[in-house]
């Protein structure tokens, strides 16, 4: 369990040309972070870039110049114990392993794993979220349990 890194303000924001960009890359369009999927060179000359959009998933396209500086998102992972959720807000509380809390995170939107907390939740289980955090957006994108202790036999 971990907490956010901090990211010196010098780092950011990283840049690269459309033409070094590759499948799986990170890529800023439309001020939303994305990953490259595929590029396609263009009879034009313009690099099109078929995206994902990290947080929701949504497909974007984009037509650049191959000399066009393109902006890199600073991504960071970090897992949280979760040990709630708040109903009224509909949010979950989040521990780090410091001992400090937040409940300013939403529930997914995603039924898996929103179904995965608060089932983990009710079942009593230990509830690990990976926290996703781009361009000032924060996202859960991963819900695991902790195995629970194998009881030996006498």
């Amino acid at each position: 369990i971990g907490g956010l890194t901090n990211i010196d303000e010098d780092e950011m924001p990283l840049h690269k040309k459309a033409k070094d960009m590759a499948p799986y890359d990170l890529i800023v369009i439309w001020d939303r972070p994305c990953r490259v999927v595929q590029t396609e060179l263009l009879p034009t000359g313009l690099i099109s870039f078929r995206c994902k959009d990290i947080f929701n998933l949504r497909g974007v396209t984009r037509r650049l110049a191959p000399d066009h500086i393109c902006e890199v998102p600073l991504v960071s992972r970090a897992d949280y114990l979760c040990t709630g959720v708040c109903d009224e807000k509909d949010s979950v509380i989040l521990e780090s392993d410091d001992g400090t809390t937040r409940a300013d995170i939403m529930l997914p939107t995603n039924t898996v794993l929103r179904r995965l907390i608060v089932f983990g939740l009710q079942k009593g289980r230990e509830v690990i979220v990976t926290l996703v955090s781009s361009m000032g957006l924060e996202h859960i994108q991963n819900v695991k349990y902790v195995p629970k202790p194998v009881k030996q036999r006498l």
